[in-house]
């Protein structure tokens, strides 16, 4: 009787995770913004196209340089991929605002190794999260079907 209580519990928490899960999903896909551009234009990868301002003392002052707000943004813009609106980066690019996004060569040359590696990994965050999201609901599955009453 206990060991039934066990699986019927397990089976329940499975199904309130599962459900949980698909309904934040919605509500995320339901309440954000989407892009109007093309496809092929919403890659997080077009951000690092050379700015196309022209250069300017003042707009190189104003570039933000603060590690965690360029993560921020990276993360933010690694959605771009699913369809969720970035139009702003997308016209402009995040090299415009933030400190320049540098090549592995160029990341040598100056030694910012910390900067080159931790914007690459969070520019994959959304990726990784959508691995993750499918691999907790592939595991609820699996207990919801594995289990034998």
């Amino acid at each position: 009787m206990l060991k039934f209580n066990l699986n019927t519990s397990k089976k329940k928490g499975a199904l309130k995770n599962i459900l949980i899960t698909l309904t934040l999903i919605v509500f995320t896909l339901s309440f954000a913004p989407y892009s109007n551009k093309p496809f092929q234009e919403l890659s997080s990868f077009n951000q690092y196209q050379p700015c196309e301002r022209q250069f300017n003392i003042s707009n190189e002052m104003l570039k933000n340089y603060n590690l965690r707000d360029i993560l921020f943004v990276e993360f933010q813009v690694s959605f771009v991929i699913f369809g969720f609106e970035q139009d702003y980066y997308l016209d402009n690019g995040l090299d415009c605002n933030f400190e320049k996004r540098y090549s592995f060569d160029e990341t040598v040359e100056n030694g910012k190794y910390l900067d080159f590696f931790s914007r690459r990994l969070v520019s994959l965050s959304s990726y990784a999260l959508f691995v993750f999201i499918i691999w907790f609901l592939l595991k609820q599955l699996k207990i919801l079907f594995a289990l034998k009453n």
